[in-house]
C-alpha cells in the first residue's frame, strides 16, 4: 500500500470514515473479494429503486468483463459506500454513468472523496458524469452539481 500524504490522510479524519478509503476495483480479483459486501449494499438500490432495469447478477457480470467500474469506500472488507459506473461515448463528449450508488453516510462522502471522484474522472478523459436517477434522489444529487437534463417515461408493453 503507498504511503498517505498528509492532505490524504486529512480526508479520513472523521469518527465513522477513520480507517476508510476509496478505491477504485480494478481487477476481478478485487470485484470477487469485494461483491458479496457490495452487491449487499446495492441491493436495495438496483432491486428496489429500479425494478427490472438491472441486476445485481448482470451488474457483475459487467464488472467481471470490464463494461463497468466499481468504486468503494472501505477499511478492509468494510464497505461503506459503492458506485458503479459506466463510460457512454457520445458524438460530442465523454460521460461517467452512474448505474448505481449505494452506502452509508453520502453526505460525508460528498465532503470526503467526491472531487477526487471528479478528479480522477477528469484525468481519465471524462467531461460530464451522468446518472437516471428518481425524483428522491435527484434532490440528493443536486448538492453534487448535478442539473435535471431531461424527463425519462417509460411504457411497458404486455402484449396486448
Amino acid at each position: 500500500m503507498e504511503p498517505q500524504s498528509k492532505s490524504q490522510l486529512s480526508l479520513v479524519n472523521n469518527d465513522s470514515f477513520d480507517g476508510y478509503n476509496p478505491q477504485l476495483l480494478a481487477s476481478q480479483e478485487l470485484i470477487q473479494r469485494f461483491w458479496p459486501q457490495v452487491a449487499l449494499i446495492l441491493r436495495t438500490c438496483v432491486n428496489d429503486e429500479a425494478p427490472g432495469l438491472s441486476d445485481l447478477e448482470r451488474m457483475h457480470t459487467d464488472l467481471y468483463a470490464g463494461r463497468k467500474q466499481l468504486f468503494v469506500v472501505h477499511k478492509d472488507l468494510d464497505v461503506k459506500l459503492a458506485i458503479v459506473t459506466e463510460v457512454n461515448e457520445y458524438a460530442d463528449v465523454a460521460a461517467l454513468s452512474i448505474v448505481a450508488l449505494g452506502g452509508e453516510q453520502l453526505e460525508l462522502f460528498k465532503s470526503k472523496y467526491w472531487a477526487a471522484f471528479k478528479g480522477w474522472a477528469y484525468m481519465n478523459g471524462i467531461r460530464t458524469i451522468e446518472a437516471d436517477v428518481s425524483p428522491a434522489m435527484e434532490r440528493i444529487v443536486k448538492p453534487y452539481g448535478f442539473e435535471r437534463e431531461s424527463i425519462r417515461v417509460r411504457m411497458p408493453l404486455t402484449g396486448e
